[in-house]
């Protein structure tokens, strides 16, 4: 194992939306599922993987909707995916959406991957998948993110869009052809990736302003801490979207990344790590930013961060920073204060 794969819980909960929308109680389903509230949480916090795909998986198992991935994206569209579709909504043209599209997913998550091929016949878009999971649960994935990249292209090229072909990492459905975004499209399976060809004469289609509507809500967090592909790293990422439940247990972060506690002591090991080592790195990482904020006290900030109380915090922040929580927010707001101001260029 390399790393973790990540998800915003943006993504979790556009699949507890789907579920709502279908009757059903996010929550409930959740807690069955034996796994955090993470649609509660910021949509740029990160969430495993594994959660994600036993969510979706396991959902459509629960409703009896073998399209259940697909209605993901359908719930929750493009167009509302926060700062993703505001970032899409800056491309002037469908080849700068779809370019957009690749590079900032993999920003935002690393279950899957995302890429295009440009040929004489157009652009091919393709995507595979990275997180191991349950193969019914890969497909429901596989679905909506089939579904998105429709809906990315008909951004330019029209609502009725629907490309030629559609190729499937695996099997198909059996109701494929009747969901509206693959409709009369030629399904070819297990092809070891998803994808389609997207014709070089919509390459150029201009983005239409009022089919590109975004969210502006916490414009760049999603994109802030981009789940890292380091073993260590991407572990704190998960501990810190932890902390927001205010207890870490490993017992809980080994569930989240598909392994067992032994085993993940083993490779914490193996790198000359121990799992509160990185609890304390995530809280300090999280404090610093907490600590931003003039108006949040410290014995909140403690709480938040799961410290039993303020001077439990303070000798823990100093063991990494030299200094105590007060004085790094002041020095910071000072540097902040004195910080020159930006000369303009004199212009003749």
């Amino acid at each position: 194992m390399n790393f973790i794969p990540l998800v915003p819980s943006l993504l979790f909960k556009a699949a507890t939306t789907a579920l709502e929308n279908m009757g059903s109680s996010p929550d409930r389903v959740v807690k069955k599922l034996n796994i955090p509230l993470w649609h509660n949480l910021e949509s740029h916090s990160m969430v495993p993987g594994s959660h994600f795909y036993t969510l979706v998986g396991q959902a459509a198992r629960i409703l009896g909707a073998e399209e259940f991935g697909y209605l993901i994206a359908s719930y929750t569209p493009i167009t509302a995916l926060d700062d993703f579709s505001q970032q899409l909504g800056k491309s002037l043209t469908v080849y700068e959406a779809v370019k957009t599209f690749n590079i900032r997913y993999e920003q935002m998550s690393s279950i899957d991957r995302f890429w295009s091929i440009e040929d004489g016949e157009g652009l091919w878009w393709l995507r595979k998948r990275i997180q191991a999971a349950d193969p019914a649960a890969c497909k429901q994935v596989e679905l909506g993110a089939l579904n998105y990249m429709i809906q990315t292209v008909r951004l330019g090229a029209g609502p009725n869009w629907v490309p030629e072909n559609i190729y499937l990492e695996a099997g198909s459905l059996s109701s494929m052809n009747q969901l509206d975004e693959f409709c009369n499209a030629a399904i070819f399976k297990w092809q070891g990736y998803s994808g389609f060809l997207i014709p070089r004469s919509l390459l150029a289609r201009s983005i239409s302003a009022d089919r590109s509507s975004t969210v502006t809500l916490n414009a760049g967090k999603l994109f802030s801490d981009s789940p890292s592909t380091e073993f260590s790293v991407s572990l704190q990422q998960l501990v810190v979207s932890h902390l927001s439940f205010r207890n870490v247990f490993i017992e809980e972060i080994a569930d989240g990344m598909g392994i067992g506690v032994r085993t993940l002591q083993r490779r914490l090991k193996k790198d000359g790590l121990t799992f509160k080592r990185i609890v304390d790195q995530a809280r300090y990482q999280a404090s610093k930013d907490l600590l931003c904020d003039s108006h949040v006290n410290l014995t909140d900030i403690a709480h938040s961060l799961g410290y039993s109380n303020q001077s439990n915090f303070i000798r823990a922040f100093r063991r990494f920073a030299g200094t105590t929580p007060g004085e790094f927010r002041l020095q910071m707001l000072e540097n902040r204060d004195s910080a020159p101001h930006r000369r303009q260029p004199k212009i003749s």
